[in-house]
Parts: structure tokens; sequence; C-alpha cells
């Protein structure tokens, strides 16, 4: 991934200045010589009065409150040098309108904060994360993160196909980039489980003997342990960690001790299905996760709001 356009959206919990994802955009447009756009969407339910005119008179209404806005944004930036940035305002569907904006632009990436007084993802953000095909970093709280750690979370089974090792392949481009513009340290992340543990465990009709389930277990943490080494030996030497149990459960609670600065994960593990919106998967982690999230769809995925 080369940063050379960034797309920063505006949050209305905070002045430009304040906002976390602004000051990651700037940290990695003085590192790329990247542009920044800042992108305000305006749903036309929020304007007063709208749609309740003539065509003309609602025009109108929206111009003034886009004039409006345009005057408090540049009043935000008045003062601010260091680097050039160029706001954007548009009017319409906010997820749509951001996603258009960021295809039509042909932007690298998208950030923005999420709303500080939700606990959880909000809806902009979810249909973000499920639709955007561009990739996009989502910071999960309004506290600015001083940690160095970048997770790339990778699925080794996928290792075995052409469009899951492109996937792979994809989130250690990003991940590379983003760390080497922020000074940050890749870390591998990938869970895996025995297939039908809990089967062979306690099917009525299946007498396994426990050594016999730990030998199983042993064989398939060595093939993990080998993946993992041959996906380091084309990737590089990071520090990697292979957790043993549910992805959701595992992921969810090594996130919650270490608190890196991102996640960066996959939101689509199969190819072929354009306008696919998101892995149940995937989507389980993203709700449950509380850190920042970098989300990336495969080559090829198209946005089904396009």
């Amino acid at each position: 991934m080369k940063l050379k356009k960034i797309l920063f959206v505006v949050n209305r919990d905070f002045l430009i200045l304040d906002d976390p994802a602004f000051e990651i955009c700037t940290q990695l447009s003085l590192q790329s010589n990247a542009q920044i756009v800042i992108l305000l969407v305006i749903d036309e339910s929020d304007i007063p009065g709208y749609g309740i005119f003539i065509k003309t008179k609602n025009e109108d209404v929206k111009q003034e409150l886009i004039d409006r806005m345009q005057r408090y944004l540049d009043s935000q930036l008045a003062n601010y040098e260091d680097v050039p940035v160029t706001i954007k305002i548009r009017c319409g569907v906010k997820f749509i309108e951001i996603i258009k904006e960021s295809v039509e632009g042909n932007f690298d990436i998208i950030l923005k904060t999420q709303d500080i007084n939700r606990q959880h993802l909000a809806s902009l953000d979810l249909h973000l994360l499920r639709k955007a095909q561009t990739p996009i970093w989502i910071l999960r709280n309004s506290a600015k993160s001083t940690s160095k750690d970048l997770y790339a979370a990778i699925d080794l089974n996928l290792e075995s196909t052409k469009e899951g090792r492109a996937l792979n392949d994809k989130i250690m481009a990003t991940s590379k980039q983003l760390a080497d513009k922020l000074d940050l340290e890749i870390s591998i992340l990938s869970c895996w489980k025995l297939n039908g543990e809990d089967s062979l465990r306690h099917n009525p009709f299946l007498k396994i003997k426990d050594s016999e389930i730990a030998e199983m277990i042993t064989l398939e943490a060595d093939r993990q342990s080998e993946l993992m080494k041959q996906f380091l030996s084309k990737h590089g030497d990071f520090e990697s960690f292979l957790i043993k149990g549910n992805v959701v459960e595992s992921i969810t609670n090594f996130v919650s001790i270490s608190r890196p600065k991102a996640l960066v994960m996959g939101t689509f593990a199969r190819s072929g299905l354009s306008g696919y919106l998101i892995g149940n998967t995937a989507e389980d982690i993203l709700l449950s996760i509380d850190c920042p999230v970098i989300a990336i769809k495969p080559e090829g995925f198209a946005s089904p709001v396009l």
C-alpha cells in the first residue's frame, strides 16, 4: 500500500486538531508527503427544514448550511500549518458519501475516530467496516494511544489458497507501511484449534483416549508452527503469537491486555463475491474488541453502495 492520499472523516465530538485520528493523519502525511482531505458529511435529515420547501428553497437551505460548516472548519484550521489540507463537504447518507469519496478520490486509507459517547461501534462505523473497499482505520476511543505495537491478525490456513495468500499479503503490506511511517513494531497474531476437538472429547459414540487427543493437538500445533515459520520467511522476522482457542475470544482477550496502537485484520476471508459485506468471525471480533482497528478487504472487493 502506498500512502499518497489520506481521507480524514470529521467527528462532531472533536475539534479537528484535537481528534486522535487527525493526529495520525498528520504523522502519516509528514512521513509520506501524502495529501490529506478533510471530509464532513451532512445528512440531509439533519438540515433544518430540508424537504418541506420547494426544490429551489431546499437547495438554498442546504447551501447555507454547507457555507456555514465550511467557515466553521476553516476557523479550526486558521493557524494550522503542519501539512497542507483540503476541506470537502458532501451531503447525503453518511457512510455512502464517505465510501463514494474514498473511491472517487482514489484514497489509500480512511481514518476516523469512534464517537466518544458510544461504548460499542456506531452504525456508521459498522457500515464503513462492512462496505468500504478502501482500508479504514477506526480509533475505538478518545484516548491517544502511546503504544508502539501494531498487531497483524492473519489466518495461516488461508495460505493454502491463492486468494487467502493475497489477503494475508495485503494485511502485511498495510502493516509494514503504517509501522514504517509511525515508528511502530509489528507483531503477528494467528489463532488455531484442532478441528472437532470438542466432538472428540464428548462424543458418546467415540471412545478416544485423552492421550490420543493430546497427540493430535501436538501434531496440529507443530503444523501451525511450521506454517508460521514459512510465513515469516516470506514477510520478515517479526514477533509472532500462535494462540490456541476460539479466534474471537482469543484475539479479544489478547488485545484487551496488550492494548496495541491498532489491530490490522481482514474483514472478508473469501473472494469471488462482489459486494460481499463481512465474514461472521470478523464481525464478531470487531464487535468484541475495544482497540483501534484497521480493516482490510481483499483485492477485487467492490463496495455494494457504488
